[in-house]
């Protein structure tokens, strides 16, 4: 079930063709979207989404599992300040340290970002864990994206979209005609969720939740604990 949440909650969040892409690629690799075959091998996977902090740190949030994977695991160091949602779908969030103290104002904007790029956007005093990334760990037998980790607090916040605004969003993508025609035809898509390939990663989704609903052992796994 925690896989299905996760790519809900991506789906729901994407804002690009090329975050779409990534979805259905990671559809296809669990075997969901058997018959499908990438539109542009060329284009390039989207970035972390980018912020500043007040404070002047670097602040990252991937924008799926395969993101999140990279970001935790292989961007982020032992210093960095790691932030989610505790045990609910969304967004790995980190500040990169760069060998400095992190301020409490850079932790509260990285926690409300946790909190905003979630699938509990819209709760009230929504608790985000956090801890130093040297503290998180992964082992083989967990979905991409899933991570333990330990030496961590919680702090609640209530995400807003003012609070997001206010923090310093960076290299905002170009928007030329072709990426207009590409977001527009993206907006036409999240509207129908009817058409062409959409509608096969949606009825793949539908079959993934008639499996777990059903309990397929391989499936039956419990998630308490682990960050989506």
């Amino acid at each position: 079930m925690g896989f299905l949440l996760t790519v809900v909650n991506e789906v729901d969040a994407a804002e690009s063709e090329g975050e779409i892409e990534e979805i259905r690629a990671e559809l296809k690799s669990q075997g969901y979207l058997k018959h499908y075959k990438a539109k542009n091998k060329k284009q390039k996977p989207a970035d972390f989404l980018r912020y500043r902090s007040s404070d002047g740190f670097a602040i990252l949030v991937g924008r799926n599992n395969a993101q999140n994977e990279k970001l935790t695991l292989k961007t982020a160091r032992g210093k960095d300040m790691w932030f989610h949602i505790k045990t609910a779908p969304g967004s790995h969030v980190v500040v990169l340290s760069e060998g400095k103290d992190i301020p409490l104002a850079t932790q509260n904007e990285a926690a409300m970002l946790a909190a905003w790029h979630s699938s509990l956007r819209g709760s009230a005093q929504v608790p985000v864990d956090y801890t130093e990334v040297k503290h998180i760990r992964k082992t083989g037998d967990l979905p991409r994206g899933m991570v333990l980790y330990d030496h961590d607090e919680t702090a609640y916040i209530t995400p807003g979209e003012e609070a997001v605004d206010a923090i310093v969003k960076e290299q905002k993508p170009k928007c030329g005609r072709k990426q207009m025609a590409e977001s527009v035809g993206l907006k036409n898509r999240k509207q129908r969720r009817g058409n062409g390939l959409d509608f096969a990663m949606w009825a793949a989704l539908g079959a993934l939740f008639f499996v777990v609903v059903f309990g397929v052992s391989t499936l039956d796994v419990t998630y308490d604990g682990w960050i989506y």
